[in-house]
């Protein structure tokens, strides 16, 4: 029972009406079994799944105290979730055990995390403790190349303006590191967003705010804007394992 409702809760499509149903269910089950971690972890998922971001922050908030108690694919379902809430400071202190742990899906969800959050430092720590040798030479490249063109402030800056613009639309994020042809390291963010209608609107709002803080576009990172029924499910970032 425990493996088919976590799969099935990691397997549900944003934007569906599923997702309201699997949160009821999963209240339900709460108020039956008890408060428990894993469950608390899956109502969140449904939450989000379902754009309900007031809800999920108050979700996240209780799951706080179970930490490492959890199955690393919980930890990593929890650390992106709280990454898309904008808890940057408790997704940073959940990533580092998880890529000391060697759990493979960590290191994307330590992108999101770098990317967003601009946060050199956790991000120079990765780098010497990640095992994916992929991973290390993207981010190293990374690090190196924000270093040398002092984006890392710009990156910091500009995150905070995401999520003060954004501020409970994120329903998900999903961001990679991938090689360019002159050898750098270039990032994708990609930001979903429960307002389908309002994209066009949100993604100016959005360039107007950074343009009028005077963050520059940074010639290493692509910033993408959708709907929530794009935004992938959270099964195909993190393998659940029940």
């Amino acid at each position: 029972m425990n493996k088919q409702l976590t799969d099935k809760i990691f397997n549900l499509a944003y934007g569906s009406q599923d997702a309201a149903a699997a949160e009821k269910e999963i209240s339900e089950l709460l108020k039956a079994e008890g408060d428990n971690g894993r469950l608390q972890i899956l109502l969140l998922q449904a939450q989000m799944a379902g754009g309900e971001t007031e809800r999920a922050l108050l979700t996240a908030d209780r799951i706080w105290d179970y930490g490492e108690a959890l199955t690393p694919e919980l930890q990593c379902c929890y650390v992106r979730n709280l990454t898309a809430l904008g808890k940057n400071e408790m997704a940073q202190r959940m990533i580092c055990p998880l890529i000391r742990a060697g759990f493979p899906p960590a290191a994307a969800a330590a992108a999101d995390y770098v990317i967003m959050s601009g946060d050199n430092q956790t991000a120079e720590f990765l780098v010497t403790t990640v095992s994916d040798e992929n991973f290390y030479n993207l981010l190293n490249n990374y690090i190196r190349f924000n270093n040398k063109n002092d984006y890392w402030r710009f990156l910091q800056r500009q995150g905070k303006i995401i999520y003060e613009t954004l501020c409970g639309q994120i329903v998900g994020i999903s961001c990679r590191l991938f090689p360019k042809e002159d050898n750098n390291t270039g990032a994708e963010m990609n930001l979903y967003i429960r307002e389908d209608t309002a994209l066009k609107n949100i993604r100016q709002q959005l360039e107007e705010k950074l343009s009028e803080k005077k963050i520059p576009v940074m010639e290493n990172l692509l910033i993408n804007i959708e709907g929530i029924n794009h935004c992938p499910s959270m099964a195909l970032l993190v393998p659940p394992a029940g």
